[in-house]
């Protein structure tokens, strides 16, 4: 009788979880992840910039690749943690890259970037400290006051050994004067990623 209770009692957790697991296609999916108050995007300001953090999980790219109709191996979403960073000012007008307060011209911006930009950032996960492995910026040729830095760090294990630490983004500024910027990801927001499914 005991071992019977214990049964329905696990069933009851399992149907419980699964009923509690929001499904959601590619569109809904990408919206959600992109919603502030879901913790995956996080923004700081530093006058007069706002700079953006969106983590991208393996179901993120996923569900870019089914809207793109590309493909991305599972392998390579596997061995990296992969993110985002935006740069926009605060004002809305001005372009960033093509208003640097260091003197650079946009070229120089975009050579620091993507040459060297992986120097500038790391990402910490408890204990471990990893640098950036990819920086590259998609510059958008001044058409809208928004630049993307796309960032990637290769990890020993799969991303969602990771969810139970927060996560701390430092961006050391050399572009931009505004010093080492710091962006967390909290443990609570990517632990409910285990519970969006993507269809």
């Amino acid at each position: 009788m005991k071992k019977a209770n214990n049964f329905i009692g696990i069933l009851f957790i399992a149907l419980s979880l699964q009923a509690c697991t929001k499904k959601l296609n590619a569109e809904q999916y990408l919206i959600w992840c992109q919603q502030e108050e879901n913790g995956l995007r996080v923004s700081k300001e530093m006058f007069p910039f706002v700079f953006t953090l969106q983590y991208k999980s393996p179901e993120y790219i996923l569900a870019v690749n089914q809207k793109n109709e590309t493909t991305t191996t599972q392998q390579q979403q596997q061995q990296q943690l992969m993110f985002n960073f935006l740069i926009k000012a605060m004002d809305g007008k001005t372009n960033p890259v093509m208003s640097s307060s260091n003197g650079q011209n946009t070229y120089e911006i975009i050579e620091r970037f993507n040459n060297n930009g992986n120097e500038d950032f790391k990402l910490i996960i408890a204990k471990d400290t990893f640098d950036c492995s990819f920086c590259h910026l998609e510059y958008n040729y001044g058409v809208a006051p928004l630049n993307t830095v796309v960032l990637s760090f290769e990890v020993p294990q799969l991303p969602e050994t990771y969810y139970q630490h927060d996560w701390l983004l430092q961006y050391d500024d050399k572009v931009f004067n505004t010093g080492l910027i710091s962006i967390k990801i909290k443990q609570k927001h990517l632990q409910n990623l285990t519970s969006v499914k993507l269809i």
